[in-house]
């Protein structure tokens, strides 16, 4: 079910932060279920065949074959749009297949997902570079067009005029990698940042050969963007972590043969107050310089959206249409829209703005759309989420979670085999408590003190006409699914 249903499955249960696991119920008995590894395990071993709907006569352009691009192509597709891929690199796939190293997320399973993509009926123009000349051509000969180039401003650091020869881009850094073009045999490199950009090109590092890892970090563990499980895993394999810590300048270091090439200089830091993103302000601690002798630096300190595409003045928000250009709707998905910065954040905005561009084109609205509801037995709608207080815990049995198979540290580091083997089966689906959902346990029907509820099949019966209003069989049910309310 989840290969028809969900863009890029195999892709999203690799390298999502899973806060669908943060947020199940079961949490709060003896674990969350392993939601993230289950939707790798249908991805890696469920088959399906999916076909397109009926071919309609509107032409979509997708600017970018990112994550958020690729979803959005997937979608309409399969409603039967005839969509077109622009993509400014040599090959389709954007940040998945140049800015995540393999061993997170591996090629095979990239092209596997962008092979179920073309087969669909995408057509795909690789080394098509659309400037904003370009997006207005594209604007005139289609009936809609989705810009998704994600984040492609580097932030920089200045760190004095020795900087070009020592200095590389956190995102060059990985995509050279990638190409295997460059390797660090023997250095010491110094990571600038805390997002997931840091941790990648750290680890990368460590597996090409670098003698030494550090990141340096101008606040504190609890502040640093990157995913919190990917950081224990680049601790567990050797990298080291300067918090609190802020690059001022780098030199050469004239010490002679045999040292470092570079000196980089920094500066400690303390807290104060929040600052717009909510995180307390780094501030400098005067006189607190110290040298970090190194051969390479890499900088990983966030992107931001490259608005020069798109006519001066142009507001971007997600799901809102661009204005200014011609009668085409243009819209703006992905991390170009959210600045999320995670895969699963953008697979999601590709999927709403497929459905928009279909509710927009066809007419038909999609209930999914909205809040979804749960149909409840007593011919009740209800929009509310079941939450662990609703559930009877106690009656429930307490089984240990399945984490998914990884292989070691000292493993790790020698190659860019993927870190992470997933589950051997799929036997943790079935600790799922199945919130708000019936599973026909049948509590409700044997302690209902008046016998006025039977089940017909799968249907339950309740006859309104003798019952007393006692609420046992809502107080039985372990899964929320009956309730009072007043009809």
């Amino acid at each position: 079910m989840l290969l028809a249903t969900s863009p890029l499955p195999g892709v999203c249960g690799r390298v999502c932060p899973a806060p669908c696991m943060e947020n199940c119920n079961r949490i709060e008995l003896d674990g969350a279920v392993n939601v993230r590894d289950l939707e790798r395990y249908a991805a890696d071993h469920g088959r399906c065949q999916i076909e397109p709907a009926e071919r309609r006569s509107e032409r979509i352009a997708i600017v970018g074959s990112g994550p958020a691009g690729l979803t959005a192509a997937y979608h309409l597709a399969r409603f039967g749009y005839r969509v077109t891929l622009y993509e400014a690199g040599d090959e389709i796939g954007g940040l998945l297949k140049s800015g995540i190293p393999e061993y997170r997320l591996p090629d095979a399973v990239v092209d596997r997902e962008i092979g179920r993509i073309l087969d669909l009926g995408v057509e795909s123009r690789t080394d098509a570079r659309i400037d904003r000349r370009e997006l207005l051509g594209l604007a005139s000969r289609h009936d809609a067009v989705l810009v998704a180039t994600g984040l492609q401003e580097l932030r920089r650091l200045r760190l004095g005029t020795a900087e070009t020869d020592a200095v590389v881009q956190g995102i060059d850094f990985l995509e050279r990698s990638h190409r295997d073009a460059v390797r660090v045999d023997g250095e010491t490199v110094v990571v600038v940042g805390g997002g997931n950009t840091a941790l990648d090109a750290a680890r990368s590092a460590l597996r090409l050969g670098a003698e030494e890892v550090r990141i340096v970090y101008r606040r504190t563990r609890l502040e640093m963007p990157a995913i919190p499980e990917e950081i224990d895993q680049g601790i567990e394999e050797g990298v080291e972590i300067e918090f609190l810590t802020q690059p001022v300048s780098i030199c050469e270091n004239g010490a002679g043969s045999g040292e470092k090439q570079w000196v980089l200089t920094c500066r400690r830091m303390e807290l104060g107050e929040a600052d717009e993103s909510g995180r307390r302000r780094p501030v400098e601690v005067e006189g607190s310089e110290f040298d970090l002798p190194c051969d390479r630096v890499i900088l990983a300190l966030g992107q931001s959206p490259d608005l020069t595409v798109f006519p001066e003045g142009t507001e971007v928000r997600e799901e809102r249409k661009l204005i200014g250009l011609l009668e085409t709707p243009v819209y703006a998905i992905g991390d170009l829209a959210t600045r999320e910065g995670t895969v699963a954040a953008a697979i999601g905005s590709g999927r709403r703005a497929a459905l928009h561009i279909h509710e927009t084109m066809s007419g038909e609205l999609f209930a999914d759309r909205a809040a979804e509801r749960v149909r409840r037995p007593v011919d009740v709608w209800s929009d509310q989420v079941v939450r662990p207080e609703a559930m009877r815990m106690h009656l429930f049995e307490r089984t240990a979670a399945e984490p998914g198979g990884h292989k070691m540290p000292w493993q790790r580091i020698s190659s860019f085999d993927e870190v992470h083997t997933g589950l051997a089966d799929a036997n943790e689906a079935r600790r799922c408590l199945s919130c708000g959902g019936c599973n026909e346990c049948d509590r409700c029907v044997t302690y209902c003190p008046e016998g006025v509820l039977k089940r017909v099949g799968h249907e339950f019966v309740f006859d309104y006409s003798f019952c007393k209003g006692c609420g046992v069989c809502a107080a039985e049910c372990p899964r929320d699914v009956i309730f009072m309310s007043h009809l």
